[in-house]
């Protein structure tokens, strides 16, 4: 037992990992964050300080010191358990002993596995204590259920708001459409016929995601709820609370030209960006590395693109001279071809800075963070206003189509150059067998 009173940690009679460990220092003690046996680096910290590295030696290529460990800068960090808190907080750090014995491949695993220790002095009194277990996902499931702790999401109250926001945006989208029209798009077909499309590109955007090898590891349940914000959360905030406000102010400015296009991009960009924040935040068991803001983003974009090419053919259907249902398919169409996966972009290069903001180590300072966020949600504001922009007239003239064009290429590239940089970074940590990654909070 260590001075601070936090018993070592070990494994348990049957060779499995002590996943229920309780050891925890109190408040005011010193918190020691114990790797397995014969891996002890003896680091401290008070409740107050963050660890400048994860402070393990390295085994397998002699025993390094402290000080060397240091040298080390970590990639990534873990989301910080804000005002939930903790007088305390133990790591147990578990690896697959499949790894073997590579030096350069435990060298990474080091790199890779973070904690950002919560502050200790502006933590309530009363906060109660965690035990955070961070650990590849294919260690985590060579354990029998009955044997491993569950994996979930993390209950606060961005857990209850998301809830609250989505639920009743629902069932207001499906009445929105299904009444559109003329009041009977349910039932003279165009509402039909557009959601089955609508259900394709859902399809087609989740498949072209889960390719990606950035998007390992995550869950079916928090794609559908990333689908469920950009589909019925965001329009419904956005469009149906925020969007007038905005149009009043740039009229009142004497931005006429502009108006409706800073009254849609400012608005659901900002709503599309929260959605990623609160799926990062109470996703964060799953969703703990940088480039999972741009998959979060990725798939909030495909609900929010799907919702709006859905209202747009089943409002335009009843102008077409044959039928509503030719009416809607023309539409639908029209608009995937003319601005293929837009909000996807869009939010997608939103979503990266959210990730970016929240996970990348500690050699990002808050200013850094900051202004990463600005810039990537400002680009994607930026991107969809000019998109939005049009010229007094009613036909679109070959300049406006141009300069869509290149928006649209800015958009793609981007996007595309992210997720190779993102690859490269995951890559070697993927052959390490330290990636895809969970993080398990448990109360202590």
């Amino acid at each position: 037992m260590s001075k601070s009173g936090s018993r070592e940690h070990g494994a348990s009679e049957q060779g499995m990992p002590n996943w229920n460990s309780s050891d925890i220092t109190g408040a005011g003690q010193n918190t020691e964050a114990q790797p397995s046996p014969g891996q002890r680096s003896g680091a401290r910290l008070s409740p107050g300080q963050k660890p400048r590295n994860i402070g393990e030696p390295a085994v397998a290529a002699g025993v390094a010191s402290e000080e060397k460990t240091r040298e080390v800068s970590p990639q990534f960090r873990t989301v910080e358990i804000s005002r939930h808190g903790s007088d305390g907080v133990r790591v147990n750090r578990h690896r697959p002993n499949a790894m073997g014995s590579n030096a350069a491949e435990l060298n990474a695993a080091r790199v890779n596995q973070r904690l950002l220790h919560p502050g200790g002095n502006a933590l309530p009194k009363a906060a109660s204590r965690w035990v955070v277990i961070h650990t590849p996902a294919n260690f985590y499931k060579s354990f029998p259920a009955q044997a491993r702790p569950r994996l979930k999401l993390f209950k606060d109250y961005w857990f209850w708001v998301y809830l609250v926001l989505t639920i009743p945006s629902a069932g207001m989208a499906v009445a929105n459409i299904a009444f559109s029209g003329g009041g009977d798009a349910l039932f003279n077909g165009s509402a039909v016929i557009a959601a089955g499309l609508g259900m394709i590109q859902v399809l087609v955007g989740v498949l072209g995601v889960l390719l990606l090898k950035i998007s390992r590891g995550t869950p079916k349940r928090l794609i559908i709820m990333a689908l469920c914000w950009g589909a019925f959360a965001s329009p419904a905030i956005a469009g149906g609370l925020l969007s007038s406000p905005w149009l009043n102010v740039a009229e009142k400015m004497g931005w006429y030209a502009s108006s409706y296009s800073l009254a849609a991009a400012v608005p659901e960009e900002m709503i599309k960006a929260l959605g990623v924040f609160i799926l990062l935040w109470i996703g964060r068991t799953w969703w703990n590395r940088p480039w999972h803001g741009l998959i979060a983003g990725l798939l909030v974009g495909t609900g929010f693109e799907v919702y709006e090419n859905t209202l747009y053919a089943v409002n335009l259907a009843v102008i077409h001279p044959v039928s509503d249902v030719d009416g809607a398919l023309q539409v639908y169409l029209t608009r995937v071809l003319l601005g293929p996966f837009l909000h996807m972009l869009m939010t997608g290069l939103a979503g990266y800075g959210i990730g970016r903001a929240l996970y990348e180590g500690e050699n990002w300072g808050r200013r850094k963070r900051v202004l990463n966020l600005i810039g990537w949600i400002g680009l994607a504001v930026a991107l969809h206003y000019g998109w939005n922009f049009t010229t007094p007239g009613e036909t679109v003239t070959a300049w406006e189509l141009g300069v869509k064009a290149v928006l649209w290429l800015i958009m793609a590239g981007t996007v595309g150059i992210v997720v190779i940089r993102e690859k490269r970074r995951v890559m070697p940590l993927m052959r390490a067998g330290v990636e895809p990654a969970v993080t398990i909070y448990q109360r202590g």
